[in-house]
């Protein structure tokens, strides 16, 4: 089926309010964070003069002062119904109502806003008895309430919302707004005028969003009960540790003495014994229950025994010469 918009015969003059990452649906009342001072004075003299402003997304969301080739061309009209002067130290805010989808046909200002000639796209709507748009709906339903189950953070979000949708057009506008989801598959959805197919394509992406959050979820399970494991191992370690201390009985304290008292003994250059003390300190922070502090006790045990400095006298006489070829086996 044709995603692309139909023409509306009616234009209009309207300005336009960049959006970094989000892309607005029609018929919603929503919050709107500013983060430019120019987007909340656009805000303002829209509220003070009782206009519509068209809301487009930007391509680069980074872009602090988008121009008009920034912007995507599908977008929507919207009226703000309230204006919060600071809603952190960095961020202004209002509350806006989403009305009517539309396409650009032209800019006609640049400063002190952006302002574009727009042409209102139609809506393609389905009876109320459409059997196939009601399955639809109801499978985008069912597929938000298993998305819920895996996300918390969306429940909440999602059951506050849900009080203020009263339609199928607004339920299935609301999650095409407030999922995350690929910003271009959004305009998809937002360019689509037959509200029944813009339902399938939001149906597919809920779905594939759906199965992240599982593959999610699975992740962190994983992760949190090989943490659990490993803490709890830890856990009982240091019990062990500190119960060995109290009875006398520390096997790394041991180690470490008798380390030492043969390291002195050691005919070894500066450089070797600067090399002994840093790997000694080292296997005083390793955990005396882990397989790495047997590498490193055995590592330092191997210096040990090496025969740094030591010199034996070789005998050379005739005797001892007769003595060595009578021991060999031929």
């Amino acid at each position: 089926k044709n995603t692309k918009p139909t023409k509306v015969s009616s234009t209009e003059e309207i300005y336009i309010l960049p959006l970094r990452n989000s892309v607005i649906f029609p018929k919603l009342t929503l919050p709107i964070l500013a983060t430019r001072d120019s987007s909340f004075s656009l805000m303002e003299k829209a509220f003070k003069e009782k206009i519509n402003i068209g809301i487009l997304t930007q391509k680069i969301a980074s872009i602090d002062d988008p121009k008009p080739d920034d912007l995507y061309e599908i977008g929507v009209s919207a009226k703000v119904l309230k204006l919060e002067q600071e809603v952190d130290y960095l961020q202004k805010g209002s509350q806006i109502e989403g009305n009517r989808r539309f396409r650009i046909v032209k800019f006609v200002e640049t400063k002190p806003f952006l302002k574009a000639e727009v042409e209102y796209l139609k809506d393609i709507v389905p009876s109320k008895n459409d059997v196939e748009f009601i399955a639809i709906h109801d499978n985008i339903r069912q597929v938000i309430d298993q998305i819920m189950d895996v996300s918390r953070e969306l429940s909440y979000q999602f059951e506050s919302e849900m009080q203020k949708v009263k339609t199928h057009e607004q339920y299935i506008n609301y999650v095409a707004t407030a999922l995350e989801f690929d910003v271009k598959k959004k305009l998809e959805i937002l360019q689509t005028d037959d509200l029944k197919l813009r339902a399938t394509l939001l149906l597919a992406q809920i779905m594939i969003l759906l199965q992240r959050y599982r593959v999610r979820n699975q992740i962190d399970q994983k992760v949190n009960h090989n943490l659990s494991k490993s803490q709890k191992e830890f856990f009982l370690q240091e019990q062990m540790k500190e119960i060995q201390k109290e009875l006398g009985r520390d096997p790394s304290v041991k180690d470490i003495e008798e380390l030492t008292e043969k390291s002195k003994k050691k005919l070894w250059n500066k450089k070797v014994a600067e090399l002994f003390e840093k790997e000694l300190k080292r296997i005083t922070q390793i955990n005396q229950m882990s397989p790495e502090y047997g590498v490193q006790l055995a590592y330092l045990n191997t210096l040990l025994d090496l025969p740094w400095e030591e010199k034996t006298k070789d005998d050379r006489s005739e005797e001892h010469t007769s003595e060595l070829q009578s021991r060999q086996v031929i």
